[in-house]
């Protein structure tokens, strides 16, 4: 019997991390190169807007111009569109159902959508 584990192989290769929080009006925007972040609002549904971010903080993460880009959204009112048109693109996209973000139930928190990116960003990068 062949009881040998296969392990994925993980690129070491640098990724530019992309959390979505989408809203109404505005799209808040957290990128991380892994150590740093940065984060940036644009108008909703303003594709040209999202991939001049993109470019923008792969330039100031100092990330080379053809690095992988690894997104991820929470499911809701925006539906798959986004995620077919970042994968057009190049980008690699995780839709996240919202019960998968963890929340601790006995303190207050914040609610607000730089703290949801960040929690989006924090599952993205352990994933």
């Amino acid at each position: 019997m062949n009881t040998t584990l296969h392990c994925q192989n993980y690129s070491t290769a640098p990724v530019l991390f992309m959390a979505m929080e989408l809203a109404d009006k505005h799209w808040k925007l957290l990128f991380s190169n892994g150590s740093k972040k940065r984060s940036k609002t644009v108008d909703a549904l303003n594709q040209d807007q999202v991939l001049q971010e993109i470019r923008q903080s792969k330039e100031r993460l100092k990330l080379a111009p053809d690095c992988k880009v690894i997104a991820c959204y929470e499911a809701g009112w925006e539906g798959f569109w986004l995620a077919l048109w970042l994968r057009s693109v190049g980008v690699t996209i995780y839709v996240v159902d919202s019960s998968a973000i963890e929340v601790n139930r006995r303190k207050r928190r914040a609610k607000t959508d730089r703290v949801d990116a960040e929690k989006l960003l924090q599952l993205l990068q352990r994933y």
